[in-house]
Formats: C-alpha cells, sequence, structure tokens
C-alpha cells in the first residue's frame, strides 16, 4: 500500500535498499516492524536525508532495529 508517495512496506535489508533506492538524492522515509496484534505493520520512525536516501537507509540496516520500511525521493 503507498503511503503519501512512498514505496513499501519492504523489508530492510541491505539488498532491498539496493535494489530500490539507486539514486543519490534527498529522501523522506518511515521505519517499522509487522504489528503483533492484528496484523499488518506498525510504524515506529519517521527520517529524512537531506542529500543521500540509500545512505540514510543503510546506517538504519545496520543498526538492526526496524525490520520494514516506506521510502520515497524527495525534491528538496
Amino acid at each position: 500500500m503507498a503511503v503519501l508517495g512512498l514505496q513499501g512496506p519492504l523489508l530492510l535489508t541491505q539488498a532491498t535498499v539496493d535494489r530500490y533506492i539507486r539514486l543519490t538524492k534527498p529522501g523522506a522515509y518511515i521505519l517499522g516492524r509487522r504489528a503483533r496484534y492484528g496484523g499488518g505493520y506498525r510504524a515506529h520512525y519517521v527520517g529524512r536525508s537531506d542529500d543521500d536516501l540509500g545512505d540514510r537507509l543503510s546506517d538504519h540496516v545496520q543498526a538492526r532495529e526496524y525490520t520494514y520500511f516506506w521510502a520515497a525521493y524527495m525534491p528538496t
């Protein structure tokens, strides 16, 4: 399901980030996990990158705190 133009939910792994986030551009993202009750996903963190969305998401991959993400490039 697209949320405000964001693509996802996508599994937060380096392979997925590399596959879907190919451009070095600013962007916004949401990080989350699967909901324990009721199905679906739960958003836990909203962030942005002013210059490289993929690089910022890679930081979160290494932290291993979240399992899914939604992301979109933004003009600024």
